[in-house]
């Protein structure tokens, strides 16, 4: 973390501290649209994040501050039970990470002003000091391991999330939600819940987009995001067919590789250039983070999903959204761009109207003048590391 320095934060505005967990790039970006809201709100925004986090955030924003805040930096393999093992065995890292992060955080407020914390999916950001809410879709946490496993993981999830004094779930409360059993376990943690809808960077409504038109979105950790980038690339080349690619890699300083007329390639896109992109497309192809899900699944896109080996959640998205002709679901070691293409022309791709992308609105008017009417004593000082 940089070294303390004066910031221009102000007394009189409510300091808000979002801190997005660093796995893969949608807890961030799925964050973009409340800081944006949280900023017209009259907010002031503190992003703990690491340096690729700060690269995405840095082309969206002018106006947030930073500290660097180190990520849990998780290891992953190259198939899905390589994946798996490994996680399993970081996991005592893990877990102390999750203590560190806490101690980080005593120790922050005590010199920084800040009114409230919005932690996506980092459990350690609590403090009973000041109110801190926890963001996740994942309120029972899938596994590959049966029942008692699931059990066993979901008292700890709720262990920590209920050190939180609420959770915002990026959901539908309703029947037509977007992750299933995931966001909607038979037994919800103790403390208050809200469903918030979709948070997506893109705008509604999406046009149905250029006939045949094609976008690739790869994105998630490494080596996977290489490993179905090898995958891709070698299918279009043999393909031909017309796409615009995105790599999803957002320091990357050298220019993106050149495959052939037919494809266009790009290292990353902001917020609005992707959006531009997504609604030009007819068929996408992407991971199943959620994140993605939530830009495009239901919204007139022929969607498909990949999910990333060894990611659980991914997997039961891809499947679940698949059973409801959400998207075509594939495994990446059976993966057939020509094929895909082909089940996407013919296939029929169920669509989820009338369910809103701004009930998070709501949530955060109601927040934020609870902060405003609290006009208590800041935790912390005009003196801070923030930069």
């Amino acid at each position: 973390m940089a070294g303390p320095q004066k910031n221009n934060l102000s007394l009189t505005n409510p300091v808000v501290l979002f801190a997005p967990l660093d796995w893969g790039l949608g807890h961030t970006t799925r964050c973009i649209p409340l800081i944006h809201y949280f900023l017209s709100l009259g907010c002031q925004v503190v992003a703990a994040v690491d340096e690729k986090q700060q690269a995405i955030l840095e082309k969206e924003f002018t106006n947030l501050k930073f500290v660097s805040l180190k990520g849990y930096r998780l290891a992953y393999g190259r198939s899905g039970w390589q994946t798996l093992a490994k996680i399993i065995l970081q996991v005592p890292r893990i877990v102390a990470t999750i203590y560190q992060e806490n101690r980080w955080l005593k120790k922050f407020v005590q010199s920084t002003p800040v009114h409230a914390v919005i932690s996506d999916n980092r459990y350690g950001l609590f403090s009973k000091k000041l109110p801190c809410i926890f963001v996740t879709h994942q309120l029972a946490i899938q596994t590959p391991f049966g029942a008692p496993a699931r059990w066993l993981v979901q008292k700890i999830n709720y262990r920590f999330i209920q050190q939180f004094g609420a959770c915002w779930v990026p959901d539908y409360k309703e029947n037509a939600n977007l992750a299933g059993k995931l966001s909607h376990p038979r037994q919800m943690p103790s403390v208050p819940v809200s469903y918030i809808g979709r948070l997506s960077r893109i705008a509604e409504p999406l046009p149905a987009g250029n006939p045949g038109s094609l976008l690739i979105v790869l994105s998630g950790p490494e080596p996977q995001r290489s490993i179905f980038e090898e995958i891709v690339f070698s299918q279009l080349d043999r393909l031909q067919v017309p796409a615009v690619l995105v790599r999803g890699l957002p320091k990357a300083e050298n220019a993106p590789p050149l495959l052939s007329k037919y494809v266009v390639v790009h290292n990353y896109l902001s917020a609005p250039e992707l959006a531009a992109e997504i609604s030009r497309a007819e068929t996408i192809v992407s991971r199943s983070g959620y994140s993605t899900v939530m830009d495009i699944t239901g919204r007139g896109k022929k969607c498909i999903f990949v999910p990333t080996p060894g990611q659980p959640e991914q997997i039961y998205l891809a499947d679940y959204l698949q059973q409801k002709q959400l998207c075509i679901c594939f495994r990446q070691n059976h993966f057939s761009l020509e094929k895909a293409l082909q089940l996407a022309k013919t296939g029929a791709f169920a669509p989820m109207d009338g369910l809103s992308s701004y009930i998070y609105k709501e949530e955060l008017e109601t927040f934020v003048s609870k902060l405003k009417k609290a006009n208590g004593p800041i935790a912390g000082s005009v003196h801070s590391s923030v930069k």
